[in-house]
């Protein structure tokens, strides 16, 4: 694997921020930049700050705590709540916010869901499950031999979740928390359709409504800021330190069966974020979507249903192949032997650019799309292929494809991570190429996390919004976007037709990521 033709790739991958800065170093705007900073823009960074710390919070706090729940106590029905918890990341945050709108227009009286608190609980119901499945495996892995040494040093109780579990999982945790900011950062369906006014629906106001391009890229800067430093300060935390056991297959640790209260407590509180995050979403889904049937045209639903599945699959099929590619470059693209020069510095860097498009707002890589578009239309060589990129779903594909990346790379990272090297030199020590290597030893040894990650590619995919708002070619139409559109016109009922088939899709998949962890 030739490391020098992957950092072209990775180069490539890192084009849509350069693209960004560029157009927003042009000359000219400053007066529109500074009124808003003047007026407006602080309320608004301080609404996205609040939303992103409480969110990832209280995300962290639910997720981590259901995950040391399910994994260390054992109580009634613990084994099907261990499953059902993954099932809200099936269901798009826009989606739970019509939802919960809709609920709190037919109880009048009651708390609205449009407001800054309805959209930091919107967000922590959907994103929470990421936090849970990365703090499973942690505390899965940590295994028995830790605890009884803890208890050795007279560390028991709740002292030995505080001073042992909890610290070995924290990485576990501050990643899924890292996750929950940078999609709350980024997110624009949820915010606009609870009415909140962030920094993304800000910049897409102001290029859509005021058609300011030059202000909105300025902004969009603004907003990659905060999930770029969080990037860097998660860095920080977790450092050089290790947290791995240390056996190569530690013993699971015992469960401790509840009694009295706490036997129905622990899953009654359990069950609150699926009740909330799943059954009550998909419950009034299917009763809005029963009284909409009788009146609706489904003659558009068939062609969404493909083009949202098309638009999944063959993002998956590109981000396995780039995330494969970067990983395998790191992992063969050294000579032979245990020490290869460079691959640790080579991972790191490739993780850090992959992950760059992630760590990016969706609306800043649907700009840096635009942008391309624009900059090849100027060019009189490259005129006819930027008609293609706004006239084709190619655009949008290169950016969900780039966005959601970064979950393909580390599956293959994971997978490759969990094989000794000492099996790459004996297929090389017998002729076998970089290659053989590849296809007879990491290809096979790490299926399963790569299959993981291309899931986790395919349903936010599926779940995407804002590139296939802004990207979205003349006539295409998506699941995502007949939802959001029937929503903005209050014919919600109708939207839940659509809504529902997203959520039928999303399933399966999200059934799966769920399978694979609970087999490690």
């Amino acid at each position: 694997m030739n490391r020098r033709l992957a950092s072209l790739g990775l180069v490539l991958v890192a084009l849509p921020l350069a693209f960004v800065i560029a157009a927003a170093l042009e000359p000219g705007g400053a007066a529109d930049l500074t009124h808003l900073v003047r007026t407006v823009l602080p309320g608004y960074l301080a609404t996205t700050a609040l939303v992103a710390t409480a969110a990832a919070g209280a995300a962290m706090a639910l997720g981590g705590g259901a995950a040391f729940a399910v994994t260390f106590l054992d109580f009634p029905g613990r084994r099907g709540l261990e499953a059902a918890l993954v099932l809200p990341l099936a269901l798009p945050s826009y989606l739970l916010a019509i939802v919960y709108r809709e609920l709190s227009h037919l109880a009048p009286g009651g708390p609205s869901a449009e407001s800054t608190g309805g959209l930091v609980m919107v967000l922590v119901l959907a994103l929470y499950p990421y936090v849970y499945l990365l703090a499973r495996a942690a505390f899965r892995r940590q295994g028995a031999d830790l605890m009884d040494a803890g208890r050795a040093l007279g560390v028991g109780g709740p002292a030995l979740a505080r001073r042992v579990l909890l610290p070995l999982a924290r990485p576990a945790l501050l990643l899924g928390g890292l996750l929950v900011v940078l999609e709350t950062v980024g997110d624009f369906g949820t915010a606009d359709v609870l009415g909140v006014a962030t920094l993304t629906t800000t910049v897409h106001r102001v290029w859509f409504a005021s058609f300011d391009a030059l202000l909105a890229l300025r902004l969009s800067l603004l907003t990659a800021l905060i999930p770029l430093a969080l990037l860097v300060l998660y860095g920080l935390a977790v450092g050089r330190r290790s947290y791995h056991a240390t056996a190569n297959r530690p013993r699971r640790p015992a469960r401790t069966a509840l009694t009295g209260p706490a036997r129905w407590l622990v899953p009654g509180l359990c069950a609150l974020p699926v009740l909330l995050g799943f059954a009550v979403p998909v419950l009034a889904l299917v009763r809005w979507a029963v009284q909409a049937l009788p009146r609706m045209d489904l003659a558009g639903l068939g062609g969404d249903i493909l083009n949202s599945l098309l638009l999944a699959a063959a993002a998956t099929a590109l981000g396995l192949a780039g995330g494969l590619w970067f990983a395998a470059a790191g992992r063969l693209g050294g000579r032979l032997g245990g020490a290869r020069q460079g691959q640790g510095r080579w991972s790191v860097a490739a993780m850090g650019l992959v992950s760059l498009n992630f760590a990016l707002p969706a609306m800043v890589l649907a700009f840096a799309a635009l942008t391309l578009a624009g900059w090849m239309d100027g060019v009189p060589a490259l005129h006819h292929a930027a008609e293609w990129l706004s006239g084709s779903t190619a655009l949008l594909l290169g950016a969900v494809a780039l966005r959601y990346m970064v979950f393909a790379h580390l599956g293959a990272e994971v997978g490759f991570r969990a094989i000794p090297p000492r099996l790459d030199d004996t297929v090389r020590c017998h002729g076998g190429g970089p290659r053989r290597v590849l296809a007879r030893v990491l290809l096979p040894l790490s299926g399963g996390a790569l299959a993981v990650g291309g899931l986790l590619v395919f349903v936010n995919a599926l779940k995407d919004l804002t590139l296939s708002l802004v990207l979205q070619p003349f006539g295409y139409g998506a699941l995502s976007i007949a939802t959001y559109h029937l929503a903005k016109v209050d014919a919600f009922q109708a939207g839940s037709v659509y809504a529902l088939c997203l959520v039928a899709v999303a399933l399966y998949p999200v059934w799966s990521i769920h399978r694979w962890f609970d087999a490690r």
